[in-house]
């Protein structure tokens, strides 16, 4: 308000401006960046990840699937036709009033409302096709449907920021319109190092970034992670139905490569289950003699308990044990 001089601004001169200069916003945004570095205010020495749910300017109501925009086509032109039948029979009337070529009608509003809309319903089905997505929303083509917790789903963004730990100073941001944090981890910090010239020492984060690619790029690129993983959180939070059962409650023993679960039972390998590339694949073991114990109704979905094993595995291990020292309690504190 100090730098506008108390002017407010309609929001459609903010989203043209916005629109019209994104390059040098973003070119300002680092020199911001470059200045605190000069003045000693960045401290790269942990970063902090966080991302939250942004509501699009857009109902719900408008979004559809694709077997709703062709329904919705359907109508549209059955609606339309009945318009341009009503307006052929008004132009007979008018040509035997005064004359052939000569009327007074006009292209109706509500026909040239319906062709607006059925532009936009047939540009939302191109989309999905192209994209291969499962919806659109006509108000606002780009964004996305996200929960919100107990508000439920919303046609959304999602934004991501990294903040240096000294002073909490802003210094890489991204808005995507995939719900998943986990995505934007490898892009905001490259954005860091872009913006700063320097590649951060640790990397704090919630569970919404936990995932094995994202420990695999952490590790390659020697970067600390206190990431706890979303089954460990489950747990912790609650929100696990049989957490004496979680998989992070079977112990894998390396030497006869089998797993022991809670009962003190062995679940030995059973085959290997491929995944579409790059994923790697899956080993999958499988429990024996579930039929005969008692937890069984809290531990198996089927006749035996069967654990998928990730060839990455190991490092979220170690990162369950790293947040289990002095150390990741403190950072996972923060």
């Amino acid at each position: 308000m100090f730098l506008s001089a108390l002017q407010q601004p309609d929001f459609r001169t903010i989203n043209r401006f916005r629109k019209d200069h994104l390059p040098v916003v973003k070119e300002l945004f680092n020199q911001i960046v470059r200045l605190c570095i000069e003045m000693g205010m960045v401290n790269l020495g942990s970063l902090a990840l966080d991302g939250t749910k942004l509501k699009a300017n857009a109902s719900d109501r408008k979004t559809l699937r694709a077997r709703d925009l062709d329904k919705e086509l359907l109508r549209i032109d059955k609606e339309i036709e009945e318009i341009l039948r009503e307006s052929e029979e008004i132009d007979a009337e008018e040509d035997g009033l005064l004359g052939e070529d000569q009327g007074l009608y006009e292209i109706p509003p509500e026909l040239r409302d319906k062709k607006i809309r059925e532009e936009k319903l047939q540009r939302a089905k191109e989309k999905l096709q192209e994209q291969q997505l499962k919806e659109s929303n006509l108000t606002d083509n780009d964004c996305t449907t996200m929960l919100h917790g107990p508000q439920g789903f919303k046609p959304s963004y999602n934004g991501q920021i990294a903040v240096e730990e000294g002073r909490g100073i802003i210094i890489a941001a991204n808005l995507s319109t995939n719900p998943a944090d986990n995505l934007a981890l490898k892009e905001l910090i490259e954005q860091v190092e872009a913006n700063t010239g320097e590649k951060p020492e640790a990397v704090l984060a919630d569970s919404g970034f936990s995932s094995y690619a994202n420990l695999q790029y952490l590790n390659d690129r020697e970067i600390t992670g206190f990431i706890p993983d979303q089954g460990t959180e489950s747990i912790r939070k609650g929100n696990c139905k049989n957490p004496a059962y979680h998989k992070s409650q079977f112990t894998y023993n390396v030497d006869n490569d089998t797993y022991t679960c809670p009962e003190g039972k062995l679940l030995k390998y059973y085959k290997t289950s491929k995944r579409p590339y790059p994923r790697p694949p899956f080993r999958i073991y499988r429990a024996k003699d579930c039929t005969a114990c008692p937890v069984k109704l809290n531990c198996a979905r089927s006749q035996y308990r069967y654990l998928r094993q990730d060839p990455r595995e190991p490092l979220m291990l170690k990162m369950r044990e790293l947040l289990d020292t002095p150390e990741g309690r403190v950072k996972s504190a923060r």
